[in-house]
């Protein structure tokens, strides 16, 4: 029962880490931006995401920071927290509905 309950998780999580999802979600991203955090949130490190993209780290890295700058978080963790709709968000900041996950 609990591995089919993580199977129904990850499909979940499928819909939602789209980039095309992410950027419904955070406007203010750019396509770029939200491909990364789409992979962030999956797990990848800088140079996993990197390799993903075709760029450097250097350019994930600047992904990375532009993401803090544009989400209401202010690390990766919580990053991935807001993108899985497991965090508080602070007033302004989109949520995922409950009908959509």
């Amino acid at each position: 029962e609990h591995t089919a309950e993580l199977e129904r998780i990850r499909i979940a999580m499928e819909r939602i880490l789209t980039p095309q999802r992410l950027r419904e979600r955070y406007p203010s991203l750019s396509a770029r931006e939200s491909e990364v955090l789409s992979l962030v949130a999956r797990g990848q490190s800088n140079k996993e995401i990197a390799d993903h993209l075709f760029v450097s780290v250097a350019t994930v890295k600047s992904h990375v920071n532009a993401l803090f700058a544009k989400m209401p978080a202010r690390d990766r963790a919580q990053s991935i927290a807001f993108t899985l709709g497991t965090a508080v968000p602070q007033t302004g900041y989109p949520t995922i509905p409950a009908a959509q996950q």
